[in-house]
């Protein structure tokens, strides 16, 4: 960005809030047929017209979200982009300092790292 153009016309030419290019529905299908075909998953996307990639990063995002990996849940995610959106950063930063403690509490709680 060149300075001292106006962010109303940058935003103007890259609007923020697109929607996705998939539905939710179609990731979600899209995530429970990979998981069917366990090694071919990648077969999915290329029968689904989707990167493997893309396909991956839905794989990991549904596995946060059922509580199977580490991470931001997407409604978490949707949350801490509205807290941006309506507090700015002070808001943001108070809501990361208490999502990456809710994580810590999560990962120092799970089986897998009790001991340690």
């Amino acid at each position: 960005m060149r300075p001292g153009l106006p962010l109303d016309v940058v935003f103007e030419f890259f609007p923020r809030n697109d929607p996705a290019p998939y539905p939710p529905e179609f990731r979600a299908e899209a995530v429970r047929l990979s998981l069917q075909r366990g090694e071919r998953w990648k077969d999915v996307a290329v029968e689904l017209g989707v990167s493997a990639e893309t396909l991956r990063l839905w794989r990991k995002q549904a596995a946060v979200d059922a509580k199977l990996a580490d991470g931001l849940t997407t409604a978490e995610q949707q949350e801490l982009r509205e807290l941006r959106r309506l507090g700015g950063i002070a808001a943001a930063d108070l809501w990361d300092d208490q999502a990456q403690h809710a994580l810590a509490i999560r990962w120092c709680s799970s089986p897998a790292t009790m001991g340690r």
